[in-house]
């Protein structure tokens, strides 16, 4: 799956702020509205088939792997 030009931004504003932990992060007005970039994840999301049938089997495979 390809990542969302909005979650590559993110990304890369990630990276400047980890690069750069001492300075201020100044505000980026480029960056969509919450809601814009939320409702594109959600369907990013639906259209992807989950790796596990339910919920209960994803939490037993997760307890299954030691914590690193």
């Amino acid at each position: 799956m390809k990542a969302m030009p909005y979650l590559r931004q993110l990304f890369k504003e990630m990276k400047t702020i980890k690069n750069k932990p001492r300075r201020a992060v100044p505000a980026n007005p480029s960056l969509r509205p919450f809601k814009e970039a939320w409702d594109d994840i959600e369907t990013s999301l639906r259209k992807i088939k989950p790796h596990f049938k339910s919920v209960k089997e994803a939490m037993a495979q997760a307890r299954r792997r030691p914590s690193s």
